[in-house]
């Protein structure tokens, strides 16, 4: 993958500070109902970041043993990239273990940083996301709703600046965001809830919160077929 330059020229390739995912609400929708809303999803997003550092060259002054295996995840990430469609159907067995070496890669770069064995790599993805999303946010914050990481909730439409990471979309019928990874959705008819909602430890009062949106719902659907 090519990083787009403008944001990799931000990263310090000298710092030792790992930022942790993305994470952005707009507080002006908290716990307002929502219609007709869009999930965008990005694929493998820190494996991408981390073949695009490959693809960079930042790990060539490493020892060997590191150059060797961060080459060997850039091919082998490349490799899964274009022919996932063909093995999932043709070889499941090879998809699910390329599937998992490549998704427990970024842990194995923690493990390597946090022991000094190599570059603080987890530091440079997350550098690199940072600016991305402050970036995404600066052109799109009215349409925005929601960040997590890997996936934007939003509205309408936005504009994804010179993004070059594949990506899914999803239509989201009903919404309500009541804090960070706490949110109720409506799919297809289908209700879910997001991971913090769904630990009844955690988030008390989640079955009022279905509640409140199934009631927006039928509100909804009572003023659209036009009974008063």
């Amino acid at each position: 993958m090519k990083l787009v330059e403008k944001y990799f020229n931000k990263i310090d390739l000298s710092s030792h500070t790992t930022l942790g995912g993305y994470s952005w609400i707009n507080d002006e929708i908290l716990e307002i109902p929502l219609k007709n809303i869009k999930k965008l999803q990005f694929n493998s997003l820190y494996a991408n970041i981390v073949s695009g550092l490959v693809d960079r060259e930042v790990h060539n002054d490493e020892k060997d043993s590191i150059k060797i295996t961060m080459s060997n995840f850039r091919d082998q990430f490349n490799y899964f990239e274009k022919n996932k469609s063909e093995l999932k159907s043709q070889n499941p067995l090879k998809y699910k273990d390329l599937k998992t070496n490549i998704n427990s890669f970024y842990g194995q770069l923690s493990f390597l940083s946090r022991t000094n064995m190599s570059k603080n790599y987890p530091g440079f993805v997350t550098q690199y996301l940072r600016y991305f999303y402050d970036d995404l946010l600066e052109h799109n914050r009215s349409n925005i709703v929601y960040i997590d990481t890997d996936d934007i909730y939003y509205i309408d439409d936005i504009n994804l600046l010179d993004n070059n990471i594949e990506y899914t979309t999803e239509n989201i019928d009903y919404a309500i965001f009541f804090d960070f990874k706490n949110f109720v959705l409506m799919q297809n008819g289908i209700i879910s809830n997001g991971p913090l909602h769904r630990s009844s430890k955690k988030v008390k009062d989640k079955d009022e919160q279905i509640s409140i949106l199934k009631r927006y719902i039928r509100q909804d659907k009572i003023e659209t077929i036009g009974i008063k």
